[in-house]
This record gives structure tokens, C-alpha cells and sequence, in this order.
């Protein structure tokens, strides 16, 4: 997929959502999709998609997330790990 042709409006679940002064239209620089992804099953049906720059500010409802480091098992660093998705 090229990235160049994909935007993301967030902070709202509305693509017509005008009234919030957090809604930011950004646009998208990477696509990483699952290289297990089946189209005809949906197996695997999940990606990561690298934003642009979002402005976050303080009493946002928008959040940053933290992947771990390629090689970085989340579970053996005791942290707090939270999982977030829609669909």
C-alpha cells in the first residue's frame, strides 16, 4: 500500500466531526501490514500505521502508545501493558 494516498482523521469517531477543537487530519507515513494478513479469510487482519506529526497537548482525549523494541519481550520488564483496537 502506498501511504501517500491514506489520511487519518483523529480524534473523533465521525468522519464528519467538525465541532471538536481535537480533531486533527494527519497524514499517514508508513503502512506495516501483519505478513500473515490472508484477504480472503481476514486471518491476521491487523497493521500498524505510522503517523505524521500529531499534536498532543495537555487534557487531550488524544494518547501516545509505546511498542516495544524489536527483540524486547513487553512481558518480562513488569510494566503495565494496556491494548487498545477497534472493529
Amino acid at each position: 500500500l502506498d501511504a501517500t494516498n491514506y489520511s487519518v482523521l483523529a480524534g473523533t469517531n465521525y468522519l464528519n466531526d467538525k465541532t471538536s477543537g481535537t480533531v486533527q487530519r494527519v497524514d499517514v507515513k508508513e503502512i506495516h501490514i501483519h505478513p500473515q494478513f490472508n484477504p480472503n479469510t481476514y486471518a491476521n487482519d491487523i497493521a500498524i500505521v505510522r503517523l505524521s506529526r500529531l499534536v498532543i497537548k495537555n487534557k487531550s482525549p488524544l494518547k501516545y502508545i509505546c511498542l516495544p523494541h524489536e527483540g524486547q519481550d513487553p512481558f518480562s520488564i513488569d510494566s503495565d501493558l494496556i491494548v487498545i483496537g477497534w472493529g
